[in-house]
C-alpha cells in the first residue's frame, strides 16, 4: 500500500489556456512609431523560468492517488477566473465626447459626481489634439479600458480611419493621446460599420508586468471585408510606448459586411480568457435581411498572436428587412459564472415607417455554434431612421439571495435606450431569467428626455452608459449601477445638434427608472452628427478597486497545531554532587513510576471525549508591498507582506465580491469531525495537520496608499488538502515550546495577577437565552493553583459558566503566529508573464507582522466536553517538596485547542524552603535541552541520557541576516545557503534560577562539518571526539536574565569558503552558555557529565548545508529548457523493534534501546529547499501517528542516511504499518505531493526494509 501527503500532481508542467497555440492566419503586426507616448517605467525582475506545478486534490485516504484532470483543489486554478471580474467595486465617471461646430473642435468631457444624490457634479474637458483620428469625422465610437496603464481607465475612440486612446490621467486632463491608424481603412458611410470593445482578453500581464488590457476593433476594411484586429499597448523605452495591431482576422468575401457591425467580449465558454462575438448586417438587396454572428479566440505563445475564427458564423435572419443600429452586449445575465451575449437591432414593422427594437438572447454551449438564440423579445415601437443603445449594469442586487451557483454580485442586467414615434427618448431595463426556456422579464418603461426640449430622430439616436457613479460617497456603501444618457437635442439652427446629459436612477426591485440629474451643453452645438453623442462610464479617475497579474502562492507542509496538550510540570534533575560515587545526584519527584506519571487526559468525569468539527474555509486581506509588481513581493525569497490598513468604505466595497467568492470557494469544503481522548504519559501530545495552504496575491489599483505609504495587495487564503497527525511532541524538532520536559522550574511563572499564558484567543457560544456570547483572553477552565504534594488525587477541570460550560464553543483557525511552532515553511509562487511564467522558491512565516495574521482558513466547533482530567501519582515522601500548579485549558490566538501549564515554587508552606535552597540563591543559565533526561526501566531509574541525545538543543532558529523591507521580521530561511551568505542564528537562553538573575551571560557560537555517518546510531564518531573540531565564529554580548526568564541570544555567521571541496557541506551548531566559566557558582554547574546544561547540539539530522553554488531552490532565473527529472529516493528500513512484541504489546524502551527506523534519501543532484521528513504510521483505527519528525536545511547529492528513534517512549505501539514521507523540493520533476516511500509491516517483530520509492 503506497502512503501520500497530498496526492499527486496532475501535471508538472502547466500550460495556461491562453498559451495554447491555435493554427490560423498569422499575426499582422503594425506599429505607430510616430505617436506621443505615456510615461511607464520598465521593472526589471530576476526570474525563474521553471512553471508552478500544479498538484490534484488528494482524497482523506491512505493512498496516493494519481487524480483525475477533473479533480481540482479549490486554490489550484485562480479564483478569479473571469476576466471581467477583476474589478472588485466599480466607481465611474461619465465620459461625453462632443464637438463645437464640427469633428475639428471636439472635447473629451468628464462628470464626477459631487454628492451621492447625483445632483451635483463637477465638469471638466480636455482637447482634442491635431492628429486624431477621432477630430476628422463625426462618425465616432466610445470605449474605454485600461489600456496605457492598470492605474485608471482610458477612454478609446474609433473612426473608420483609426484608434485613438487617451492616456492622461483625470488630474492633469492635457490631452495627451496615442492614435494607431488603419492602414486599409474603409471609406464607405454606410451604417454604423465599425466598432470597438476593449477588455483583458489574455489575463497575460505586459512586459512590465502589469495588466493588459487589449483594444478589438471590428469593421469593413478597404475592401468591404469584415476584418477583426486586436490592439495592444507596447511600452517603450523612457516615456514611450504606442499601438500595436497584435493579430487580425479579415472574413471571407461572401460575408462581406453590407451595413452595422458590432462587437463584444466574453468568457462565454468559463476558461479565463474572452472570447470575442462579432455581428455584422450582410442583407442583399431588398427583402429578408441578416446578422451574420461569429465568435473568434486569441492566443498568444508571449511572442507573437494568433487571432482565429472558431467554426463557422451563424446567419441569424430577418424576416422584416435589413436591420439597422445593431448592437452587442456581454454579460452573465443569468447567474452562471460565465458570459452571454445579446444582440439587438432595429427593423420596420408590419411595413411601416416605424420600427421596433428586437433583443435575442445567446448561451452558446462551445463557440464553433454560436446560435441559435434561447430567448427573444420585441421592444417598441420605435422611430424610424432612427438608432437605439444598450448596456449592461448592476442594477439589482440583493446579499440575501446569493448562492455559490447563482451570485447577484456578477448578474447583470440589461438597459436600453431608444426613441419613440413622438420624438421622446424612453429606457427600460431588462432581466434575463433563467428557465426551460429563458425569457426576459421587462421593467416598465420611462422618459429620459423634456417636453420642452425634443430630440432629433434622423440618423441619430440616445447613447446610454451603466455606471457606479455613486461610488464611495455614500455610507451605506452600494455597488448598484446608475444609467447615464446622452440625448442629441435640436439646436437653435436648423441641422445643429446639441447634447443633453440625463442621470438616473434605478429601483432595486422593479427597475422602475429616476432621472435625478440633467445637464444641457448649449454651446456645444454642432452640425454633421451621426449615430448620437458619444457617452461612456468609466473609472477616469482610478477609484475603482482593480486587481491586477497575480501571483500564485503555494505552502505545502504548513503546520496546524491542531491540539497542543502540555505534559504537567513534572521534576526529574540531575545537580552536580562533587562528592558522591557519581558526578550528579538524581532529584525525583515521581517516585517509582518512571514518565508515565502525573498526566492529563482530553476525557471529562463523564467520560466524554472532546469533540470537534472542522470546516476548511477561504478568507482574503489586504497588504502592503514597496512595488506595484507582484513579483518584487515574492522574487526575494521571504513572501509575506505587511498589514496594510483600509478605510471601512474599502473594506466595505471590497466585501461585495469578497463574499461572492468565498461562498463559491466554501461551498466546496466538507466538514471534517475528530474525537480526541489523548493522555500525556510520556511527552506533551500534539494533534497536528499538514497543511497545504493557497495563496493568491493580486495588486490592488484605485486604493489610497497614503495611510501606510505602501502599494496595495489583495491575498486570497484558500486552504487545500490536510492530513492529520497524532503523536509526542519530544521528538518534533519544529515543536519548539519554552518549557523542558521534566523540569518544572521551565513552566511559566503563575503571575499573582492575570493569567501566564499569552496566546490565549477568542471563541464564542450560545447561552439558555440563544444568545451569542464571545469570550476574548480567557481560558475555559478556573484558573486555579493545585498541589503537587505527593497525594494521589484526580482533578476534573471543568470548563467555568462564564466560557459556556459543556455548551458547543466555536472559534476559527488563522494562520497567526503559534508560540510553539517556530519554523519557516517553504513555499513556490507562479507569476504569469509576459512570455511564460516566473517561478519563484522562498519561505514564510507566521507572525503578526504579516498581513495573514488574521486570516482564516478553518471554522471549528469544540462539543461532547466539559473539560478535561488531570490525574496525580501516589509519591510518598515528597511533601517537603511540594509545589504548586496551574492548568489552564483555552483556545489559542490561532484556533488550537490548547493545555498548558504555570508552576510556583515559593507558594507551598511545606515545600518553599526546599525549593528555594535547591533553586534558589544562585544563578541559573542554560539551554532548553528536552532530552537531557532518560528513565531505564529495566533498573527502574532515572539516568542522564547519552550525549546523541542529551545535546539536542530545542529552539535555535536561523533566518535572513537582514530584515525584511516590508515586514520588519526576520525572515526564515528557506533552506541549505550558497557559501559566502551571512545567516541569522538565534536561541533563547533560559535562567532556570527561582530568585536569582544571571548577569554577564555570554554565549559562544561554533560550527563544524557534520561528520559522514554522523547521523547513524553506533556510528564512527566516539563519545569524546564529539565536542572535537567544532570553530567558534561569534561570541555576543554579556546580558542578564531575570530570574525564571529567557532572552532570544542572535549572532551573525559568514559562510565564506565554507562550501567545501564538493557540491556543498553540512554543518553542525554548537551552542554553548558561559564559555569561559566566568558565571561563579551556576546552580547546574559547566560540566555536562554533572548534569550541566549550558551546552546544546542542533540540528538533530542532516546537517545545515552550504553549497559551493546556487542549487535548485535558490531564488535566481532558472532557463526552462529541456532536463531529465530529477526525483529523490526515499527508503524506510525497521529493524527487529526493540521489546521484540506484537503491536500493542508494552511500550518502547525510554533512553537506550529505543526502537530506530532507518530512512535513507537518494538525491540525483543538490537541493537547498528546506524539506520535511515524517516517519509514521497507520493504527488499527486507521489514523495517521507521527512517530518522529525531521526538518532538513538542504542536501547534497548522493544517498543519506537516518537512523531516528522512534517516538520518545510510546515508539510504533498498536500500529499496523509504519511509512517515511519527504515534502518536496526544487529539483525538476518532483512531485508536490512530495515522496513517500512503501508502508511496512509493524505488526510482526523482525527486520523490514520499503522497496526504493521515488517522486513522480
Amino acid at each position: 500500500m503506497m502512503w501520500g501527503h497530498f496526492g499527486d500532481e496532475r501535471n508538472r508542467e502547466r500550460v495556461d489556456a491562453s498559451d495554447r497555440h491555435a493554427p490560423g492566419m498569422a499575426a499582422a503586426r503594425g506599429r505607430n512609431p510616430t505617436c506621443p507616448a505615456l510615461t511607464r517605467a520598465l521593472v526589471a525582475m530576476c526570474l525563474t523560468a521553471a512553471v508552478l506545478a500544479n498538484v490534484a486534490a488528494a482524497k482523506q485516504a491512505t493512498h496516493v492517488h494519481r487524480a483525475n484532470t477533473a479533480d481540482v483543489r479549490p486554490g489550484e486554478v485562480d479564483p478569479i477566473t473571469n476576466p471581467k471580474r477583476l474589478t472588485m467595486f466599480p466607481v465611474s465617471t461619465v465620459g461625453v465626447l462632443a464637438s463645437q461646430n464640427s469633428s475639428l473642435y471636439s472635447d473629451l468631457f468628464d462628470y464626477a459626481a459631487a454628492n451621492a444624490g447625483l445632483t451635483q457634479w463637477s465638469v471638466s474637458a480636455q482637447k482634442l489634439q491635431p492628429g486624431d483620428s477621432c477630430q476628422q469625422s463625426q462618425r465616432r465610437r466610445l470605449a474605454h479600458g485600461r489600456v496605457s496603464t492598470p492605474d485608471f481607465e482610458q477612454a478609446v475612440c474609433m473612426t473608420n480611419f483609426g484608434i485613438t486612446v487617451y492616456t492622461s490621467p483625470l488630474k492633469i486632463n492635457d490631452g495627451q493621446r496615442v492614435t494607431l491608424s488603419f492602414p486599409n481603412p474603409s471609406t464607405s458611410t454606410v451604417g454604423r460599420n465599425f466598432d470597438l470593445a476593449v477588455g483583458e482578453i489574455l489575463r497575460r500581464p505586459n512586459q512590465d508586468e502589469q495588466p493588459q488590457q487589449m483594444i478589438v476593433a471590428a469593421y469593413a476594411n478597404l475592401q468591404q471585408r469584415l476584418q477583426v484586429d486586436v490592439i495592444l499597448w507596447k511600452p517603450g523605452a523612457g516615456s514611450q510606448g504606442g499601438l500595436e495591431v497584435a493579430a487580425s482576422y479579415v472574413g471571407p468575401a461572401d460575408e462581406a459586411p453590407t451595413g452595422d457591425v458590432a462587437v463584444t467580449l466574453g468568457d462565454y465558454m468559463n476558461d479565463g480568457t474572452l472570447q470575442i462575438v462579432t455581428a455584422a448586417d450582410s442583407s442583399a438587396g431588398p427583402g429578408a435581411g441578416r446578422i451574420r454572428l461569429a465568435a473568434y479566440r486569441c492566443s498568444s505563445d508571449g511572442s507573437k498572436h494568433t487571432l482565429q475564427r472558431v467554426g463557422t458564423s451563424y446567419a441569424y435572419d430577418v424576416p422584416s428587412g435589413r436591420p439597422s443600429s445593431i448592437g452587442l452586449a456581454s454579460a452573465d445575465f443569468v447567474g452562471r459564472g460565465n458570459e452571454q451575449f445579446i444582440v439587438s437591432y432595429l427593423a420596420q414593422r408590419d411595413g411601416g415607417i416605424d420600427q421596433m427594437l428586437s433583443l435575442a438572447y445567446f448561451d452558446p454551449a462551445k463557440l464553433e455554434q454560436i446560435g441559435p438564440p434561447k430567448a427573444k423579445t420585441l421592444i417598441g415601437p420605435v422611430a424610424g431612421n432612427s438608432y437605439a443603445d444598450l448596456a449592461t449594469g448592476l442594477f439589482q442586487f440583493d446579499p440575501r439571495t446569493a448562492s455559490p451557483a447563482s451570485d447577484p454580485f456578477f448578474q447583470r442586467q440589461l438597459a436600453i435606450a431608444y426613441v419613440g414615434p413622438d420624438a421622446r427618448v424612453m429606457g427600460r431595463v431588462l432581466q434575463v431569467r433563467d428557465g426551460s426556456p429563458p425569457f426576459f422579464h421587462v421593467g416598465p418603461e420611462a422618459q429620459f428626455s423634456s417636453d420642452r426640449s425634443p430630440v432629433e430622430t434622423a440618423g441619430l439616436g440616445p447613447m446610454v452608459a451603466a455606471g457606479n457613479f455613486i461610488g464611495l460617497k455614500n455610507d451605506g456603501i452600494d455597488p448598484r449601477h446608475q444609467l447615464a444618457v446622452a440625448l442629441p437635442q435640436r439646436g437653435d439652427q436648423p441641422g445643429r445638434i446639441l447634447p443633453e446629459i440625463v442621470v438616473a436612477r434605478v429601483n432595486n426591485a422593479s427597475f422602475a427608472l429616476d432621472p435625478v440629474y440633467r445637464h444641457r451643453m448649449p454651446n456645444y452645438a454642432s452640425s454633421g452628427l451621426v449615430f448620437g453623442v458619444p457617452i461612456i462610464a468609466y473609472d477616469r479617475g482610478g477609484d475603482s478597486l482593480y486587481l491586477g497579474n497575480p501571483a500564485h502562492i503555494t505552502i505545502q507542509d504548513m503546520i496546524d497545531p491542531q491540539y497542543v496538550v502540555g505534559m504537567p510540570p513534572r521534576h526529574v534533575d540531575a545537580l552536580p554532587d562533587p562528592g558522591g560515587d557519581s558526578p550528579y545526584k538524581i532529584i525525583n519527584l515521581l517516585g517509582g513510576f518512571g514518565p508515565s506519571a502525573f498526566s492529563v487526559t482530553l476525557r471529562d468525569s463523564a467520560d466524554s471525549t472532546l469533540t470537534e468539527t472542522s470546516t476548511s474555509s477561504s478568507s482574503s486581506r489586504f497588504g502592503g508591498g514597496l512595488t506595484q509588481t507582484v513579483g518584487s513581493t515574492v522574487g526575494g525569497g521571504f513572501m509575506n507582506i505587511a498589514n496594510f490598513e483600509t478605510s471601512l468604505s474599502v473594506r466595505t466595497a471590497a466585501s461585495f465580491e469578497t463574499n461572492s467568492m468565498e461562498r463559491t470557494l466554501n461551498s466546496a469544503y466538507q466538514s471534517i469531525t475528530t474525537q480526541k481522548a489523548a493522555t500525556t504519559t510520556q511527552d506533551d501530545h500534539l494533534v497536528f495537520n499538514m497543511r497545504l495552504i493557497d495563496i493568491w496575491r493580486y495588486p490592488v489599483y484605485g486604493v489610497n496608499r497614503e495611510r501606510s505609504g505602501r502599494f496595495p495587495f489583495y491575498d486570497i487564503v484558500i486552504p487545500g488538502q490536510l492530513m492529520e497527525y497524532s503523536g509526542g511532541g519530544l521528538n518534533y524538532d519544529w515543536y519548539n515550546p519554552s518549557h523542558q520536559n521534566y523540569n518544572a522550574t521551565s513552566y511559566p511563572e503563575i503571575p499573582t495577577q492575570g493569567l501566564f499564558a499569552t496566546d490565549i484567543g477568542t471563541f464564542s457560544f450560545r447561552d439558555e437565552a440563544g444568545k451569542t456570547v464571545e469570550v476574548a483572553g480567557k481560558p475555559l477552565n478556573s484558573p486555579i493553583a493545585r498541589a503537587f504534594d505527593g497525594n494521589a488525587q484526580t482533578f476534573s477541570l471543568d470548563y467555568t459558566r462564564e466560557s459556556g460550560s459543556s455548551s458547543e464553543k466555536s472559534f476559527s483557525y488563522s494562520l497567526s503566529r503559534s508560540i510553539d511552532i517556530t519554523t519557516g515553511f517553504r513555499a513556490s509562487a507562479d507569476v504569469r508573464m509576459f512570455s511564460g511564467s516566473a517561478n519563484y522558491e522562498g519561505t514564510v512565516s507566521l507572525s503578526d507582522a504579516s498581513n495573514w495574521e488574521s486570516s482564516v482558513v478553518a471554522q471549528r466547533t469544540m462539543r461532547n466536553s466539559r473539560g478535561i482530567t488531570l490525574d496525580q501519582p501516589d509519591v510518598p515522601g515528597i511533601a517537603s517538596r511540594a509545589y504548586h500548579y496551574q492548568t489552564l485549558i483555552y483556545v489559542t490566538g490561532n484556533g488550537g485547542i490548547k493545555v498548558a501549564h504555570g508552576t510556583d515554587f515559593l507558594r507551598s508552606s511545606g515545600g518553599s524552603q526546599w525549593w528555594k535552597s535547591t533553586y534558589g540563591g544562585r544563578p541559573d543559565p542554560a539551554l532548553n535541552l528536552p532530552w537531557r533526561m532518560a528513565y531505564d526501566p529495566t533498573q527502574g531509574a532515572w539516568t542522564l541520557a547519552p550525549q546523541d541525545e542529551y545535546f539536542r538543543l530545542r529552539g535555535l532558529t536561523l533566518t535572513e541576516a537582514l530584515p525584511d523591507d516590508v515586514t520588519g521580521e526576520y525572515p526564515p530561511l528557506l533552506g541549505g545557503v550558497d557559501a559566502g551568505t551571512k545567516v541569522r542564528v538565534v536561541v533563547p537562553v533560559h535562567n532556570y534560577s527561582l530568585d536569582t538573575a544571571a548577569q554577564k551571560v555570554v554565549v559562544a557560537f561554533a560550527y563544524r562539518a557534520r561528520a559522514p555517518g554522523a547521523d547513524r546510531r553506533g556510528g564512527p564518531e566516539s563519545a569524546s571526539g564529539r565536542e572535537e573540531g567544532y570553530v567558534e565564529f561569534a561570541r555576543s554580548k554579556p546580558i542578564t536574565i531575570a530570574p525564571r526568564g529567557i532572552a532570544n541570544v542572535d549572532v551573525l555567521w559568514d559562510t565564506a569558503n565554507l562550501g567545501g571541496s564538493d557540491a556543498g557541506t553540512p554543518y553542525e551548531f554548537k551552542i554553548t552558555v558561559d564559555p569561559d566559566n566566568a558565571i561563579p557558582d551556576k546552580l547546574h554547574g559547566s560540566d555536562p557529565a554533572s548534569g550541566a546544561q549550558t551546552i546544546g547540539h542542533w540540528p538533530w539530522n542532516g546537517g545545515f548545508w552550504v553549497f559551493n553554488a546556487q542549487t535548485p531552490g535558490a531564488n535566481s532565473r532558472r532557463e526552462d529548457l529541456p532536463q531529465p527529472p530529477q526525483a529523490p529516493g526515499l527508503t524506510l528500513s525497521v529493524p527487529a523493534l526493540a521489546a521484540a512484541r506484537q503491536a500493542g504489546e508494552g511500550s518502547a524502551v525510554e533512553g537506550r534501546g529505543a526502537d530506530v527506523a532507518t530512512v535513507t534519501i537518494d538525491m540525483p543532484a543538490a537541493d537547498r529547499s528546506l524539506r520535511r521528513l515524517i516517519i509514521g504510521g497507520i493504527d488499527t483505527d486507521g489514523r495517521r501517528v507521527a512517530l518522529a519528525s525531521r526538518s532538513l536545511y538542504g542536501l547534497g547529492p548522493g544517498q543519506h542516511r537516518f537512523d531516528i528513534r522512534l517516538g520518545a517512549a510510546d515508539g510504533p505501539v498498536a500500529l499496523v504499518s509504519l511509512h517515511a514521507w519527504m515534502s518536496s523540493g526544487a529539483l525538476r520533476g518532483e512531485s508536490r505531493a512530495g515522496v513517500s516511500t512503501q508502508d511496512v509491516d509493524a505488526m510482526h517483530p523482525g527486520a523490514k526494509e520499503s522497496n526504493p520509492t521515488k517522486g513522480e
